[in-house]
């Protein structure tokens, strides 16, 4: 008894994933989407071999117990590196947590091993001491990190007027005395700045200004 036999077995590709992290992973899979069928009965073997990384050429090879054989072929990418981040600088001070993120994502550059497109996001936990972390993907999902300290601060100090004597003999000593009287808190630790200006004489207006670390 024996078999005759010349022809190779029928082979229907599936579909992959585009990316896998190792060339074990992406044959497997390959391996598992390839089904096939042979004019005689039988048992058939399917090996995997692999060309390429960032654009790999798997090629699933179909032999019949005659050695006839037939290949498909699937593309996808080996890559389970993440992206080299390099940090830039960003302000002190983001009047919002949008402006925050937007500028640490914009200082933020990447590269990746495999060309593909970056994709940066950006979290914020704190606000008066406010870490930015930037997170740059791949399109195979891995992804790397850098953080920012800023300060995220929209709100004016709150100042309490005190009280000064009625008359002063020159400008300075008013707007002294002003500054002194006037006392100031802030949403932020750090320090205040004041500073006094004057309209009239006789019926003189000292505005007495106080700004705290981001402008407000």
């Amino acid at each position: 008894n024996t078999r005759i036999d010349n022809t190779a077995p029928v082979v229907t590709a599936g579909t992959i994933a585009a990316c896998y992290p190792t060339v074990a992973a992406a044959e497997a899979a390959a391996l598992a989407a390839t089904t096939a069928t042979d004019n005689c009965p039988g048992t058939l073997t399917e090996t995997a071999s692999i060309v390429g990384t960032c654009t790999a050429v798997i090629t699933v090879t179909t032999s019949d117990i005659c050695g006839n054989s037939t290949t498909t072929t699937y593309n996808t990418s080996i890559d389970n590196a993440g992206p080299t981040v390099t940090k830039g600088t960003i302000a002190a001070c983001y009047p919002t947590v949008a402006a925050a993120e937007a500028a640490a994502i914009a200082a933020t550059t990447a590269m990746d091993d495999c060309p593909s497109n970056i994709v940066k996001t950006a979290a914020t936990v704190g606000t008066c001491s406010a870490v930015v972390t930037v997170t740059a993907t791949d399109a195979c999902g891995n992804s790397a990190t850098t953080t920012y300290n800023t300060r995220i601060d929209n709100t004016p100090p709150t100042p309490t007027a005190g009280s000064i004597a009625a008359c002063y003999s020159t400008v300075a000593l008013a707007e002294a005395a002003a500054l002194a009287a006037t006392s100031a808190t802030d949403n932020c630790p750090g320090a205040l700045t004041e500073m006094a200006s004057t309209v009239g004489t006789c019926s003189a207006v000292i505005t007495v200004t106080t700004t705290d670390g981001c402008g407000n």
